[in-house]
């Protein structure tokens, strides 16, 4: 069934009144989106009923036009029915580049012909070149998308300006993404051997051949390391060419490549970890980032997307260029070499996370949003 309730303990003393549905994919997908969303919909019912309507690629990867067509159209159809049983005031629309953007710009259009007010929630890192890269037909199909809703969510400052000329201003609402604060953040476990996580789907715009390539710039006599990278392969053959590239420097013993691995398995990384990297080249705000800083991690990160929004350097992260091999080389010698900056900038990046990027935070800011249409 694609429509999933979340049900999660609730005040018995705040009505529920307002109904919101979400559209998007539910885990097991591996990514930003799936968790933002599962977290999200569990949070919001605090304020308001929420359910989901997954739309979670259930097909093969090899599959045929028509059987995709085919499976598009039923859930349209499901998705149809749904909005007739169910009447939701608020259909909330999570999405990104490329097909999913026109694929929800048809979920928009129903949910309107419903009488729903429509909220669009932009996620991945790559949207502003998606839209950059529109013929004018299709850029004025996007700017007719982007203007039917209701509220454009976006996830940073940064954002809010790349989206500016394709929407109304007014519309656009900025809220960062947020993650569940577990009750054991210890910040950087002090293992012999420093873990150095990485969560991060296997494809190039994720950097992580810097990663490696940085790892074996590290001095032979400084303290001892390992690299977990935990990810679904997006780009085919990535993992390959990244066992491939440790071979070919040497540092192969010391790279681990599990592939995708369930939330709670995450959860038992980051309580491994000394520190995490992410060395992405396009962000939106990074879910992986925000859950390393919720176990008082310190992050090696690029200033992509909103990510120098959400972190300064040298405070709650070390941040470097793009693509600088050399500079993430450095960044990640000077915490292994001083657990004492390890704790502290990890330690700061749990309080900032706690101020503003738990989703008990998000989830509040959105129904704010929720409050503003008229229903």
């Amino acid at each position: 069934m694609p429509i999933v309730v979340v049900d999660d303990a609730k005040p018995q003393n705040v009505p529920k009144r307002l109904r919101a549905l979400h559209i998007g994919p539910l885990p097991p997908p591996v990514g930003g989106m799936s968790t933002v969303l599962l977290e999200l919909s569990t949070a919001l019912q605090r304020y308001c009923e929420t359910q989901v309507f997954s739309n979670a690629k259930t097909t093969s990867l090899g599959r045929s036009f028509i059987q995709a067509i085919t499976a598009q159209l039923r859930l349209l159809w499901r998705l149809a029915r749904t909005l007739r049983q169910e009447r939701p005031h608020i259909v909330h629309i999570h999405t990104c580049s490329n097909f999913t953007f026109w694929r929800n710009g048809l979920d928009l259009m129903l949910a309107r012909s419903f009488g729903c007010k429509t909220v669009l929630h932009i996620h991945g890192g790559r949207f502003h070149l998606f839209l950059d890269g529109l013929g004018v037909v299709r850029a004025g199909l996007a700017r007719t998308v982007l203007g039917k809703a209701d509220r454009v969510i976006v996830l940073g400052q940064v954002w809010q300006e790349r989206l500016v000329p394709w929407c109304q201003p007014e519309s656009i609402a900025v809220i960062a993404n947020g993650v569940t604060v577990p009750d054991d953040a210890l910040g950087p476990c002090d293992d012999v051997v420093a873990h150095i996580v990485c969560l991060a789907n296997y494809e190039s715009g994720k950097g992580l051949h810097d990663l490696i390539g940085a790892a074996a710039k590290l001095p032979s006599g400084g303290r001892a390391w390992r690299i977990t990278f935990l990810g679904a392969e997006l780009d085919l053959a990535y993992k390959q060419s990244l066992l491939q590239l440790a071979n070919e420097l040497g540092v192969e013993d010391r790279i681990s490549l599990p592939g995708p691995v369930s939330a709670g398995r995450v959860a038992d990384y980051l309580r491994s970890a000394y520190l995490f990297c992410l060395p992405s080249y396009d962000e939106g705000l990074p879910m992986s980032m925000l859950e390393a800083m919720a176990y008082a991690l310190p992050v090696v990160v690029t200033p992509v997307g909103a990510i120098s929004e959400a972190v300064d350097d040298g405070v709650e992260a070390l941040l470097y260029p793009v693509g600088d091999v050399k500079a993430l080389a450095d960044a990640l010698g000077r915490l292994l070499e001083s657990p004492e900056l390890a704790r502290h900038i990890g330690q700061n990046a749990h309080r900032r996370l706690v101020q503003n990027y738990s989703v008990e935070v998000m989830s509040q800011r959105i129904f704010e949003v929720y409050q503003q249409l008229p229903i």
